[in-house]
């Protein structure tokens, strides 16, 4: 429960116990085609061995098909978002019920992987191409295989249906480059289109559908008639088509600027040089050109160039009607919509964030999130709606960033060994480059703004080197023109890199960190030295200024946290529990505690004053290079290799309401219980129990009922009236109860209750009835061994006592009932017989406690000592006072019991 910590201007402090993952974004679309339901509300991406369903609205994760050691190939969604087929590399076809998430049908339809998909406009028909170059065609309503087409050459790449469900037909493509129309009433092909010289990508229909164009990665589009399979007409488009959809007519009325006569065929095409464009089929003309992709066009060497040509690629391109504009994919897994009357670009979502290096938040109220991935762009992402805006700029991979005070800038350093400074327009929330550093000889690893005015900003590099960046009416900057930072003052700092910077909340100081295993700290002034903190085995990760405390945190790849004293530089406190290297460490709640992540893929957060951690956060499967927290303290967002950024949310508050809530519940259960026992209504207060949770209570319930009314008493009546599911419960109470030998009777006899209750192919339905009667076999044969051996050895006692009482009577006995005169028939001795002429027994109770203690230890036995089989039972020969002229108990019990032998002498 969360703790308050009065703080030195009196203010109350909640002290955090408590975070849950609130939002994710991870890695959802990894290649291939992105596909859309019916009503467009939700999206369909591959992600390795997963589909990842998305919803449109704001781009979080749904539902998610994936199977285990498979991966997907291909993905069809039916035209009335009911079934979604994915084809994996295992050569199996899933049918399955997205919204329920269930496989509602599995089977095999080739020799190879499935490479493309397509579902008919009734949602009836299902075509799948593959790499064993056969087409087929699937009744997904009466699950068989309606055709099977051969004839294609190579990997059949492309499938689609005729949009008219009457005429039946079906196109495809292959390695050939050449275009096949299948007419499936006859099952055969009947024209081939031949024109491409490059494979073919894209093939859609005019409104009327008579008419065929396809698109190919060589430049060309081609108008086909799809009855005679001639030839109309090429436009020539000067660059690879990647994707290729035709404009409706309706909705070309309502894109400003887009002129086209009203017979004429608008088609939107996307490729390999990063454009959306729309062309007038008629004329062959280009009508609009949509907003580039971020980036593109940036690079000046010819190396760049290509570079930036294979980054900056569509690979994809559909229209949505519901959503009112296209949808393009890139070739680095980004889907951008372009919407509204000009197609703007509206929303993108980050199909594949890569590996998390560093991460801020900025923007009005910290509603942005920008992030440095294994890249060299800047993503800053929406959280509320996950769209992203992309900064471009760097030319190598950005590697730290920071944000002002005011949450208005942000500062970059990468690879290229330049520092960027950022500005927020205002007006249209976007970032712009303003400011540009240069004078390190090698990578900026670690940057950091001011924290009062915002007037520098420090840098440190691989290059050892520690530079101040002044800047002055940097706002007023041209967006299209950055200023040029120049450094105030350079110093040699370490012996290594430099891994992190901060400056202190006063602007004063500046802390150092590097692979040198030391942190050092700094006048910002001057920039001359103060003192070296020394203390750490392994190279300092990470350095922080306490917001409030004359103190420095530092994060180690010993696995340790250090709190250092500004005033003597010596280090007051350390922490421990990483298991691995410690990457970054954090203040938060008011400098109180202290959050850090590390290599080991947790997230902990340590109370200062303590030294303990109190709680462990686990969502990543990573090393965390990146972790932040929001000015209010109550969100930490934490990014690593995993690919994962995760927003924690601070749920303390929430936590200690709930338990207090809990608590006040249990307590009146509690007492609900005992009233029900003071009511003897045994059946509600073992049902009461259960619901509890409390094995305990119900077994000294059950032990009560057993002890006063024996089996079958209230004890037979209470278990027959439970619910089937309260027994199951009671029966998983048992295992627990049968380990403890004090508790055997009452296991015992519920399992004997159970067992004669029901039958077995009722108990073999009970949940976890393999478990339970694993747990319940051991310890029952070894209660049954040891009541066995306790049996063995009363029975023993029973027959020595009974052996002496008779010899004793036998030794009074007159003479001659023993002489034999060898005239007369031999007399055999008659059992003792009590003076109502019944048997002589000898029974347990008759012995005293005393009397059995002498026996036993007469005949040497001990409680541990092994008892004989009862069939087989003989005097122990080394007992000091066994009679080895007595005849055997084996003589005894075959001849009577008496003792006598067979001929009576």
């Amino acid at each position: 429960m969360g703790k308050g910590i009065k703080t030195v201007s009196g203010e109350i402090v909640t002290l955090k116990t408590s975070y849950r993952a609130e939002a994710k974004i991870e890695a959802v679309y990894t290649g291939g085609r992105v596909e859309f339901s019916g009503d467009d509300s939700h999206m369909f991406c591959t992600c390795g061995s997963a589909v990842q369903i998305l919803v449109t609205e704001d781009g979080h994760v749904e539902r998610t098909i994936t199977e285990e050691e498979d991966q997907v190939t291909s993905l069809a969604v039916s035209g009335d978002s009911q079934i979604v087929v994915v084809a994996w590399r295992s050569l199996l076809l899933k049918q399955y019920e997205w919204q329920k998430g269930a496989c509602t049908r599995s089977w095999k339809g080739h020799i190879g992987p499935v490479m493309s998909m397509a579902f008919d406009s009734t949602s009836t028909l299902l075509a799948t191409g593959a790499t064993d170059s056969v087409i087929k065609v699937w009744d997904c309503i009466k699950n068989y295989c309606t055709h099977n087409l051969r004839g294609s050459v190579g990997v059949v790449s492309l499938v689609r249906f005729h949009p008219d469900p009457s005429q039946l037909k079906l196109l495809s493509s292959s390695m050939d480059c050449a275009i096949r129309v299948w007419d499936l009433q006859r099952s055969c092909c009947v024209h081939v289109l031949s024109g491409h010289v490059s494979a073919v990508t894209s093939l859609c229909f005019t409104s009327d559908g008579h008419t065929l164009l396809s698109g190919g990665r060589d430049k060309v589009i081609l108008v086909w008639d799809i009855s005679t399979g001639r030839n109309k007409g090429t436009v020539t488009v000067f660059e690879g088509i990647e994707g290729m959809v035709v404009i409706p007519n309706d909705a070309r009325q309502t894109i400003k600027g887009l002129t086209a006569s009203p017979g004429d065929t608008v088609v939107a095409t996307a490729g390999d040089k990063g454009l959306i464009r729309l062309w007038s089929v008629t004329s062959g003309q280009v009508l609009m050109t949509l907003e580039p992709l971020a980036g593109h066009a940036s690079s000046s060497s010819p190396a760049e160039q290509a570079e930036d040509k294979a980054l900056h690629t569509y690979v994809n391109l559909q229209y949505r009607p519901i959503i009112g504009g296209l949808v393009g994919v890139t070739y680095d897994h980004n889907i951008l919509f372009y919407t509204g009357e000009h197609l703007k670009r509206t929303k993108q979502f980050i199909g594949y964030p890569d590996e998390v290096l560093d991460l801020r938040l900025v923007g009005e109220g910290q509603g942005l999130l920008a992030v440095a991935t294994n890249s060299e762009q800047v993503k800053v992402f929406d959280r509320k709606t996950m769209n992203c805006q992309i900064l471009t700029g760097h030319s190598g991979i950005v590697l730290s960033l920071d944000v002002s005070h005011d949450g208005n800038a942000i500062i970059t350093g990468s690879k290229d060994n330049t520092i960027r400074v950022w500005q927020l327009d205002p007006v249209t929330k976007c970032f712009f480059l303003v400011g540009v550093g240069t004078g390190h000889t090698q990578s900026v690893g670690a940057v950091a703004y001011s924290r009062v005015k915002g007037s520098f900003v420090v840098s440190g590099s691989q290059d050892q080197t520690l530079k101040l960046w002044n800047f002055k009416n940097l706002q007023s900057s041209d967006k299209h023109e950055p200023l040029k930072l120049t450094a105030k003052y350079t110093q040699l700092a370490h012996e290594k890199d430099i891994n992190s910077v901060d400056i202190s909340p006063n602007d004063k100081l500046i802390v150092t960190g590097s692979q040198d295993k030391t942190a050092k700290l700094w006048q910002r002034s001057d920039g001359s030295p103060m003192g070296t903190f020394k203390g750490h085995r392994r190279g300092v990760w990470s350095v922080k200024f306490s917001p409030v405390d004359q103190c420095v945190a530092t994060a180690s790849g010993d696995s340790t946290i250090k709190l250092w004293a500004i005033a003597d530089l010596s280090c007051v406190k350390t922490f421990e529990g990483h298991t691995s290297s410690v990457l970054r460490a954090i203040f938060i709640t008011r400098g109180m505690q202290i959050a850090s992540s590390g290599s080991d893929g947790l997230v902990k957060v340590w109370t200062i004053k303590t030294n303990e951690c109190v709680t462990t956060l686990d969502l990543h499967t990573e090393k965390i290079w990146a972790l932040t927290g929001s000015l209010d303290d109550q969100w930490l967002v934490s990014g690593g290799a995993d690919s994962l950024i995760c927003q924690w949310k601070d749920v303390t508050a929430e936590v200690e309401a709930q338990e207090v809530e809990a608590q006040e519940e249990l307590v009146l259960r509690e007492q609900e219980l005992s009233n029900l026992l003071l009511k003897k209504d045994y059946v509600n207060a073992v049902g009461l129990a259960i619901s509890l949770n409390q094995p305990f209570r119900v077994l000294t319930i059950l032990t009560d009922l057993l002890n006063e009314g024996g089996i079958d008493g209230d004890f037979s009546k209470t278990l027959c009236l439970l619910r089937e599911d309260q027994m199951q419960a009671v029966l998983k109470f048992t295992v627990k109860w049968n380990m403890n030998a004090k508790n055997t009777r009452v296991a015992q006899t519920v399992l004997k209750h159970v067992l004669c209750r029901y039958p077995p192919e009722v108990l073999a339905k009970f949940d976890g009835i393999q478990q339970t009667v694993e747990g319940l076999v051991p310890y029952t044969e070894r209660h049954f061994q040891r009541l066995s051996r306790l049996q063995q050895l009363a029975t023993f006692v029973d027959y020595t006592w009974q052996r002496m009482r008779i010899c004793s009577e036998v030794s009074a006995v007159p003479d001659k009932a023993h002489h034999y005169d060898g005239k007369s028939e031999p007399q055999v001795m008659e059992p003792w017989v009590n003076t109502d002429n019944t048997q002589l027994k000898v029974a347990d109770s008759d012995i005293s406690l005393d009397c059995k203690e002498n026996i036993i230890s007469h005949v040497g036995l001990c409680p541990e000592t092994e008892a004989h089989d009862t069939n087989t039972l003989s005097c122990d020969t080394n007992a000091p006072s066994c009679d080895t002229n007595a005849p055997s108990c084996d003589d005894h019990d075959a001849n009577g019991g008496d003792g006598s032998d067979g001929d009576g002498s």
